[in-house]
């Protein structure tokens, strides 16, 4: 989706828990395609080695559910 929407995408948002794919892998293929795009994994389980990797150096920001509408804005 991302590969055919990516001109009018301005953030993307994807659980680190998917069916098919982790979120981590997501981003990654998505920054691949997109090197600019902001990548915010949000998971309810704490942070681990994995993302943190992914923050420092593929630029994704996390976020811990739950978390307001405020916390997400702030992430654009």
């Amino acid at each position: 989706l991302f590969r055919l929407h990516r001109g009018s995408i301005d953030l993307v948002l994807v659980d680190f828990i998917l069916p098919r794919l982790q979120g981590d892998m997501c981003a990654e293929r998505i920054r691949e395609l997109d090197g600019g795009v902001p990548i915010v994994i949000q998971s309810g389980y704490s942070m681990n080695s994995r993302i943190q990797e992914l923050l420092e150096q593929r630029g994704v920001r996390f976020l811990a559910k739950p978390f307001g509408n405020d916390v997400l804005l702030s992430q654009l």
